[in-house]
């Protein structure tokens, strides 16, 4: 559980506290990735697949460490658009994930990290996912 502590000055007397499941933030970074565009899927380890069966939310792809100090680092495992510049998206991915963060959360991100596992055209990312679909039904 991550815990961002509030300003307790607007209010005297009272405590604040508000916390954050790990899941959510890693929700936030993935629906910001995900929204970019050359960002064609952000893909995890087969336990991550595993565990987002248990959890609410798509998380696949995305890990998060947050420290005491409320702050993120956060890491992708994503498929990018063959022909769209790596770098390019990756700056759109840090830049929206730098601000989607701190605004739904109150935490600061200081680190972003993208490993591209693949480069695939919208086709054949169709293909892909429309063979998968196939034999997940057979």
């Amino acid at each position: 559980m991550t815990t961002a502590t509030m300003d307790n000055k607007q209010m005297t007397g009272v405590n604040k506290e508000l916390s954050f499941n790990d899941n959510v933030i890693a929700k936030v970074a993935a629906h910001a990735a995900s929204d970019i565009e050359g960002v064609i899927d952000l893909k995890g380890s087969m336990m991550d697949n595993m565990t987002n069966m248990f959890t609410s939310g798509d998380t696949r792809g995305v890990s998060v460490d947050v420290s005491d100090d409320a702050e993120v680092a956060v890491s992708f495992e994503a498929i990018l658009e063959y022909g769209k510049s790596a770098p390019a998206i990756f700056d759109r991915v840090v830049n929206t994930v730098c601000k989607t963060i701190p605004e739904l959360t109150g935490l600061k991100v200081t680190e972003v990290k993208m490993n591209v596992k693949d480069m695939l055209t919208r086709e054949e990312w169709t293909e892909e996912t429309k063979k998968n679909d196939d034999d997940t039904h057979k």
